[in-house]
């Protein structure tokens, strides 16, 4: 398994960072893939998402501080994905994104070295347009 974990520090109420985020808007910030479908039900939401010549299924959980995510099921590039989405803060609020990842299979140990600049890439996006989003809806609310 491969870890990646990066963080930023927002000048925004935590309820504002919490309130944007969700399934959709997590994979929409990240940039990576577009939603094909989106199932919910009580405790989870699952988005099958689809890329340039991929397709897999992403299974959130909202916790009270968090969200998490992993690939499931056997279509996708990861043999194994989680992804954790932290907020924590009051005025200011910083978010840590920590994603573990393997691709598994023949090479896996190559695989996962080169797919570990794409995924802090990815996650990088996300923090990213995240921030842009939040500073943007701010200024507009002024």
């Amino acid at each position: 398994m491969k870890t990646v974990e990066l963080s930023t520090e927002l000048d925004a109420p935590l309820e504002t960072v919490e309130r944007e985020l969700s399934p959709t808007s997590i994979v929409e910030y990240a940039n990576t893939y577009a939603i094909q479908s989106v199932d919910e039900s009580d405790s989870k939401t699952v988005l099958t998402v689809i890329g340039d010549t991929l397709q897999l299924v992403l299974e959130f959980t909202e916790l009270d501080d968090s969200h998490r995510y992993t690939q499931v099921g056997e279509i996708g590039p990861f043999e194994e994905m989680r992804t954790e989405i932290m907020v924590e803060g009051d005025d200011r609020t910083r978010v840590t994104v920590r994603s573990e990842f393997t691709f598994g299979g023949t090479f896996s140990f190559i695989k996962n070295w080169l797919g570990t600049s794409i995924r802090w890439s990815e996650l990088e996006r996300l923090l990213t347009n995240m921030t842009d989003d939040l500073e943007r809806s701010d200024a507009e609310s002024r």
